[in-house]
């Protein structure tokens, strides 16, 4: 069942199993456009940034408790980003937890990490999925062929590649079939999109946005997005089941394992709930000692 959206109400999560507890909440996103609007969507990031501090300063006992950031408190806070645009919750000089967020649709969500973990969020919504892109960046051919193979049986063959648009235009896939090259790899791609339709209840759409925000929460952890870590390079894991929460373990492989191979010796943990027409991902990275 999905959880209702609480527009500016803190929920938690724990991503990785005896790690720390992750804050995350949502606002309205500003319909303007041009500076003013940019102007607007920053202050709603610092906004919903600043509501999830308080929130985790308010826990027993206190998180961040005795940290020169927690200290400066008639500083500001404020979100700045990297090169990278990772953005980085700061006052003064002193860095505070890590931040995450994540626009979807008419809403702008964020996540505020308890404790030293590095985190993303990603809200992908299933109206994302019912064409072409992004199914053939995210997915390996093994992927989509357990999907293709999905929808042929429930309209048939041409129907399938029509709904997925992979036909023609993608050099990778023929006629439907993954070439030799894209089917280089292992068959667990296979078994997590499997999974992924079993807790999507067979919508493909809704799996497809699944996998995708997990991958995508894992890039976002390790700082860079899809920059330097290809969605194809995150290997999702199947999941652990408990109520509306969907437990899921990603690892690194190709350049992004090379790039952050300290990152990638043990599985990324990532927790994934259902959003009415999307669903939410957060992922937690171990990288730096809380404060």
């Amino acid at each position: 069942m999905a959880q209702d959206r609480l527009e500016g109400v803190v929920q938690a999560m724990r991503p990785a199993p005896g790690g720390g507890l992750v804050f995350y909440a949502s606002l309205p996103e500003s319909a303007a456009a041009g500076s003013a609007g940019a102007v607007r969507q920053a202050e709603n990031r610092c906004r919903l940034a600043a509501l999830l501090w308080e929130h985790l300063r308010a826990q027993e006992p206190p998180l961040w408790n005795n940290h020169p950031f927690s200290e400066s408190v008639e500083r500001p806070l404020q979100v700045t980003h990297d090169a990278l645009g990772c953005p980085r919750l700061v006052r003064e000089e002193h860095a505070g937890p890590s931040v995450s967020f994540s626009r979807a649709g008419e809403e702008v969500w964020a996540a505020l990490a308890g404790d030293g973990s590095e985190i993303g969020i990603d809200v992908a919504g299933s109206a994302e999925f019912r064409g072409g892109y992004p199914v053939r960046r995210a997915f390996r051919a093994q992927e989509i062929e357990q999907v293709l193979e999905h929808f042929r049986k429930l309209y048939g063959r041409s129907a399938a590649r029509q709904r997925l648009d992979l036909h023609a235009e993608n050099g990778r896939f023929h006629g439907g079939r993954a070439s030799s090259r894209a089917v280089s790899h292992d068959d667990a791609g296979c078994r997590t999109v499997e999974t992924a339709l079993n807790v999507a209840d067979g919508d493909v759409a809704s799996a497809l946005a699944l996998l995708w925000s997990v991958k995508e929460a894992v890039a976002k952890a390790l700082g860079c997005a899809f920059h330097l870590a290809d969605p194809l390079d995150i290997q999702v894991q199947p999941s652990a089941v408990e109520g509306d929460w969907h437990a899921f373990r990603a690892s690194l492989s190709g350049k992004a394992l090379a790039r952050f191979a300290a990152e990638g010796r043990q599985p990324i943990s990532v927790c994934s709930v259902p959003q009415a027409d999307a669903w939410l991902s957060i992922a937690a990275v171990r990288r730096r000692p809380a404060g």
